[in-house]
């Protein structure tokens, strides 16, 4: 009988978390393994450089929001910004209205209004933010190179640079 409480106890706490979207926050909170997981990919000797400068931007990002600001305005006045968008690369962006920006897809927590629980789950997905898009910029720019020394541009061949955006965004 005692047994049986405990289960109905436990179902109960695991039906209240799931319902108010706290089980997946709590499992991904504080998770700094998005460049061993998302960037394992790119831990060849070909693509070492770009998962360094996302690792960095991961690590510096982490404990500065003004830091992530910092490389988030780096890459939207980049020139190539706008072919990224139109070459299907997305950059996630956690204080965004649009939901398709986020990394993840928390529902919005009252756990988030708790400012010293909210603090370390910001930071998280900040650091894999960064990540994500410094990888997916740095990946764009030299693959982008890659087709130009081919001959290819965007008015020539768009097909090739929507493959690449899609290929860019499957890696990360």
């Amino acid at each position: 009988d005692e047994y049986n409480k405990r289960g109905k106890a436990r179902k109960f706490f695991d039906g209240l978390m799931q319902v108010l979207g706290i089980r997946r926050l709590v499992q991904s909170a504080l998770d700094m393994s998005v460049p061993f997981r998302q960037g394992a990919t790119m831990l060849s000797p070909r693509k070492i450089d770009v998962w360094l400068k996302g690792f960095r931007a991961n690590l510096q990002s982490v404990l500065s929001p003004k830091k992530f600001e910092r490389i988030m305005h780096e890459i939207r006045k980049d020139p190539d910004y706008h072919d990224m968008s139109k070459d299907n690369i997305v950059f996630n962006d956690l204080g965004s209205a649009d939901p398709n920006l986020h990394n993840e897809d928390f529902r919005k927590s009252f756990i988030y209004k708790i400012p010293i629980l909210s603090e370390p789950l910001k930071a998280s997905n900040r650091s894999a933010d960064a990540f994500l898009n410094v990888t997916r910029y740095e990946m764009y720019k030299k693959m982008r190179r890659v087709l130009e020394q081919k001959g290819l541009t965007r008015e020539s061949d768009p097909l090739a640079f929507k493959h690449m955006g899609n290929f860019v965004m499957s890696m990360t």
